[in-house]
């Protein structure tokens, strides 16, 4: 298990699962003060609703991350409308999932190097979700799609870019995908304090530009206060396991 400590349910989150009808009302909530319109308003919460009947941890990731990306690009200096549709696109990073089987993506283990590859596919796989669809901005959450992966030094997937190469809003997603992905629980281990999961972004550091990571983590506390009724805890009294550095970055996907 390398650490890993396995949750009893593969799609059970500590604390309370946020739901249908809570997600769709982030997903309005962002709308509306992005003005987007009504068709890419509904294809976004249709296509929150395929994913989650394939995979609910997964869908409710991706609109924690959405969440995030929201209060994080106004701490940058973003105008509420902006940051608002970067989170909107953030809510739909990871759909290229529906094309990941379901026992890959649930698994109650650590993937093995051949499945890695598999999931890994999800970047180059999710952008066709809006072939035909009258999806407005749709280079911006195609973008999300394809590039959060990468990594600011060019050693991410699927195209290496490294740097400036990376669009601003990726970078911010980047960083918002590895917190929420480490401090969550995940089917294959239970997730980290926000302590044990700030000392692993500083382990891999170089996968995120610096000077977002550093403004990230000096205004995490009003980051949280923004999204803390999405914010789960450990029980008192338990503390879960740090991973090893190489299987949080195999599992990172």
């Amino acid at each position: 298990m390398n650490g890993y400590m396995p949750c009893a349910n593969p799609v059970v989150q500590t604390g309370r699962i946020l739901g249908p009808t809570r997600c769709h009302e982030i997903i309005d909530s962002l709308s509306d003060k992005s003005r987007t319109s009504r068709s890419k308003r509904e294809i976004s919460k249709t296509l929150h609703n395929a994913f989650r009947l394939y995979s609910e941890w997964s869908a409710e990731h991706s609109i924690r991350v959405g969440v995030c990306v929201t209060r994080f690009s106004r701490v940058l200096g973003h105008a509420e409308d902006d940051a608002a549709g970067f989170g909107l696109a953030a809510c739909l990073h990871d759909i290229g999932k529906l094309s990941v089987p379901v026992q890959l993506l649930n698994k109650n283990s650590a993937l093995s190097r051949e499945e890695r590859a598999v999931v890994a596919d999800h970047v180059t796989t999710g952008g066709q979700c809006f072939n035909g669809l009258d999806y407005t901005d749709d280079e911006l959450t195609r973008d999300l799609i394809r590039h959060h992966h990468e990594n600011f030094d060019g050693s991410g997937y699927p195209d290496g870019l490294s740097g400036a190469e990376v669009s601003e809003v990726v970078q911010i997603a980047k960083i918002c995908d590895f917190f929420d992905a480490c401090h969550f629980d995940r089917p294959y281990r239970k997730g980290l304090s926000i302590a044990d999961t700030v000392a692993l972004m500083d382990k891999n550091a170089h996968m995120f530009n610096p000077t977002l990571l550093k403004t990230f983590k000096s205004d995490l506390h009003h980051i949280r206060i923004a999204t803390e009724d999405l914010t789960e805890t450990a029980p008192a009294g338990t503390r879960t396991p740090v991973p090893s550095n190489d299987t949080v970055i195999a599992d990172m996907h």
